[in-house]
C-alpha cells in the first residue's frame, strides 16, 4: 500500500501535541504501508530535515515548501469579498500544489491523506488528477475551535472578527470534508459533531497510539501540581492563568507547600513575572516524560477546543494521577482521571487527591488499564489498517 501523507507542518521536531499524534500516526501507517511525507514549513513550524529522526528520512524521504501564514489585512480583505475562509487560504501555495501533484503523477499512491481540513483548500484540484482515496484525518473540528474563541472573546470588536471568521471556516470545512472518501477521526465526539452536521461520507474512529510508559505504580509527590503544553493555543494559554490566578491562591490557603510547576513550548516572557516560591516557569522542557514524572499530579483546567489532549494521554501512560476538565478529558475515559468543570470543583478535587493515598493508587492504575485497551499502538495501527483496506 502507497500512501501520501500531506502535513499542515513538519511532524519533528516534536514540539507540542499536534506533532506528536502526527508522529504516532505516520509509525502506525508505516507498520503496514510505504509512506511519503510532503509537508508545509511556516515561520513557527519550520523545515529541518536535521530534526527528522534517520528511520523516518529513510522510510519517508520528507520534503517541505514554505508557506506564508502570517495574518494579512489585504488578503483578509480579499477572501471576505471572495467570501472565501481566510483561515483556510492563509494555507494555500500554488508551489506546493503542483509538488502534491507531481508526486502524485510521479508514484501510484492508493491514498492521499490530508492531516487538517485546512488542507482541503487543495482537495478540487486533487481529485481532478488523483484516482485513488483522498482521507482526511481530523484532528479536531476546526470550527469548534473558533466558535470557543468566539465565546470565551472580552472583546466587542474581537468576537465580531471571530464570529466572521467562523461562520467561513464552518462553511469551507463542511463543503469540504464531504468531498473526501473517508474521514479518520481523533473522537467519538468530533466524529458525532461531523454527523450532526450532515457529513455522510465515512467516518472512523482512530485516537493517535502511544507506548506504554510503564507497569508499575511510582509514588506521587502531593506538594506538586503541573501543567504542560503548547502556550501559543489558546485554551493551554487560559488553563495556565486559570491554575495561576485562580487556583493556586486558594489551596496555597489550606496546602501551604503546594508548588505550582509550568511547562511547555512558546511560553509567553510575560509569565516570568508570575514566578514565586509557589510557582515555577520551566518553558520548553528537555523530556516530557522526565517533567511528568516529576511534578506531582496534573491539572488541565482546558475550557475550550475539540481532540484529544495529548499531555493527559501521556500522563496516563506513566500512571500519573489527573484531574481535568470535562473537554480537556474528550476521547479518554473519564473515570480514568478526576473531574472538575469549576474553580471550586478543582479545588475539592485537588484536595481529595492529596489527601486519599488509596484514590490515588486507584486512578493510577485506571490510567494504565485505559492506555493498554484504547490506545495501544498495534491496537491502533491494526484497526488503521482495516479502516484503510475498506475505505
Amino acid at each position: 500500500m502507497n500512501i501520501l501523507y500531506v502535513t499542515n507542518k513538519p511532524i519533528y521536531p516534536i514540539v507540542d501535541g499536534g506533532c506528536f499524534a502526527m508522529d504516532s500516526f505516520l509509525h502506525s501507517l508505516l507498520s503496514f504501508a510505504t509512506v511519503k511525507n510532503i509537508t508545509i514549513e511556516t515561520h513557527k513550524h519550520p523545515f529541518n530535515i536535521e530534526k527528522f529522526p534517520e528511520e523516518i528520512i529513510t522510510k519517508t524521504n520528507p520534503i517541505g515548501c514554505l508557506i506564508n501564514t502570517k495574518t494579512n489585512p489585504l488578503s483578509f480583505i480579499k477572501a471576505t469579498l471572495k467570501k472565501q475562509s481566510y483561515n483556510a487560504n492563509r494555507f494555500y501555495s500554488e508551489t506546493f500544489l503542483k509538488q502534491i501533484i507531481q508526486e502524485i503523477k510521479q508514484n501510484q499512491y492508493a491514498y492521499v491523506i490530508f492531516e487538517s481540513s485546512f488542507l482541503l483548500v487543495y482537495i478540487d484540484a486533487i481529485k481532478a488528477i488523483f484516482k485513488g482515496k483522498i482521507i482526511l484525518r481530523a484532528p479536531n473540528v476546526e470550527y469548534k475551535i473558533w466558535e470557543d474563541y468566539t465565546r470565551f472573546s472580552t472583546s466587542f470588536f474581537q468576537r465580531i472578527m471571530y464570529r466572521h471568521l467562523t461562520s467561513k471556516l464552518k462553511h469551507f470545512e463542511l463543503e469540504a470534508i464531504a468531498k473526501v472518501d473517508q474521514v479518520l477521526a481523533i473522537t467519538e465526539n468530533d466524529k458525532l459533531q461531523f454527523q450532526t452536521d450532515g457529513i455522510q461520507v465515512p467516518i472512523t474512529v482512530i485516537p493517535f497510539g502511544i507506548k506504554e510508559n510503564t507497569l508499575e505504580i511510582s509514588e506521587i509527590n502531593t506538594n506538586k501540581i503541573f501543567f504542560l503544553g503548547a502556550y501559543n493555543w489558546k485554551p493551554n494559554l487560559d488553563a495556565a492563568l486559570f491554575l495561576i490566578h485562580e487556583i493556586l491562591p486558594e489551596l496555597i490557603k489550606l496546602y501551604p507547600k503546594l508548588e505550582l510547576h509550568l511547562a511547555g513550548t512558546y511560553m509567553p516572557d510575560s509569565f516570568a513575572t508570575f514566578a514565586s516560591k509557589h510557582i515555577t516557569m520551566h518553558g520548553k522542557v528537555e523530556s516530557s516524560n522526565d517533567f511528568i514524572l516529576n511534578h506531582g499530579i496534573l491539572v488541565a483546567p482546558i475550557f475550550s477546543g475539540s481532540g484529544v489532549r495529548i499531555k493527559i494521554v501521556e500522563a496516563l501512560s506513566m500512571g500519573i494521577p489527573v484531574i481535568a476538565s470535562t473537554i480537556a478529558m474528550q476521547g479518554i475515559e473519564q473515570d480514568s482521571a478526576l473531574i472538575a468543570d469549576t474553580k471550586s470543583e478543582f479545588i475539592k478535587q485537588i484536595s481529595e487527591l492529596i489527601n486519599n493515598v488509596e484514590l490515588q493508587k486507584k486512578l493510577q492504575q485506571k490510567a494504565i488499564t485505559t492506555i493498554q485497551q484504547k490506545f495501544s499502538m498495534e491496537t491502533i495501527a491494526l484497526n488503521l489498517k482495516k479502516s484503510l483496506y475498506v475505505a
